[in-house]
């Protein structure tokens, strides 16, 4: 390669387990009928009849999704996940075979989440944690030699702090005017004393997809989030007393 010495960067996409939840039998088979289980946290709570929620479920249709379509849905959504899960070890199987994983560092992560049929939703678009938070795991190799323990981040971070986290982690340098922050001290175990000063990351859905009014901007701030809409009642909540969103 004339420029080998050069980070360089692969972003591979999967689809599943996006919509369509279609995925091969053997993995459907696991969960359907009797290794699902039902959402996590119904249609309950002081959000229920809130604007949005309400435009969502009818923007989505799922107050017509029958239980047992409900059930057969979640174990499809299950199995998506045991498919993406299979699809990754082959394909870290493969780099690893061919020694790319020596000096290759190794991010995980989603767009957003699914609400599979939690708070009588499905599918995104709506400040719930099932929608809006994501994974992020991030493997160095030398954490995988053993020269670097790896840690869990609690504080909540977001996707624009990816790129300046790929520069600072590959010693790129740093364009002006990022909305995101460096997190690579943090993974390697230090402190980061941006991460401590930033009041939380910014989710944000400005489209009225679920009614007029209903666009929204949420700030995650350690253990409470707060929700502000253009013209709907405001929302917030306190995820360490009250992880189901429970009460306003």
């Amino acid at each position: 390669h004339a420029h080998a010495e050069q980070p360089w960067l692969l972003y591979s996409s999967f689809s599943r387990p996006h919509f369509p939840l279609t995925a091969p039998r053997r993995f459907f088979e696991r969960y359907f009928p009797q290794g699902v289980t039902p959402p996590h946290v119904g249609a309950t709570g002081d959000s229920a009849e809130h604007p949005m929620t309400l435009g969502a479920i009818k923007g989505f249709r799922t107050d017509e999704i029958s239980a047992k379509e409900m059930i057969k849905s979640r174990a499809a959504y299950f199995a998506c996940v045991d498919f993406l899960d299979e699809m990754l070890g082959d394909f870290l199987a493969v780099l690893e075979r061919d020694g790319l994983l020596d000096n290759t560092i190794i991010v995980y992560t989603s767009d957003h989440g699914e609400l599979c049929g939690e708070h009588g939703l499905f599918w995104k678009n709506t400040w719930h944690e099932a929608s809006a938070r994501v994974p992020l795991i991030v493997s160095t190799p030398e954490q995988r030699r053993g020269d670097q323990s790896a840690n869990e981040i609690k504080t909540p971070v977001g996707l624009a702090d990816l790129f300046p986290t790929l520069c600072g982690l590959t010693q790129t340098p740093l364009a002006d005017g990022l909305d995101g922050i460096d997190l690579s001290s943090a993974i390697r175990g230090d402190a980061c004393p941006e991460l401590e000063r930033r009041p939380g990351p910014i989710t944000e859905s400005l489209s009225p997809r679920w009614g007029s009014g209903t666009e929204f901007r949420m700030l995650r701030a350690g253990r409470y989030k707060y929700v502000a809409f253009r013209d709907c009642e405001d929302l917030a909540f306190d995820l360490e007393q009250d992880p189901d969103e429970q009460i306003n």
